[in-house]
């Protein structure tokens, strides 16, 4: 019986329209962290832009200086909680 041989190699080059903010929404926080790597890479932002904060980011920073700067005043308690919430980003 004869040998055929098919080629089933298929190029297909097809333009998707895709809205940036519905594809960044669906984006998990490691993917999000994957475009700001890349931005900054290719040299679409830098780390001073990233500094730049909003007023809730500016205090939210200033509360995490404060516990910081008093850590010897926190409780072993206090000190467990900062202790776990940073461990669940670490």
């Amino acid at each position: 019986m004869p040998t055929v041989n098919v080629d089933t190699t298929v190029d297909v080059n097809e333009d998707v329209d895709v809205e940036v903010e519905e594809m960044l929404d669906n984006c998990d926080d490691e993917e999000i962290q994957q475009v700001i790597q890349w931005l900054k890479d290719n040299e679409f932002i830098n780390n001073s832009d990233l500094e730049s904060r909003t007023f809730p980011h500016q205090q939210f920073h200033n509360s995490v200086t404060a516990i910081v700067n008093n850590y010897y005043l926190l409780t072993p308690e206090e000190q467990s909680t900062v202790e776990a919430i940073a461990n669940k980003y670490c």
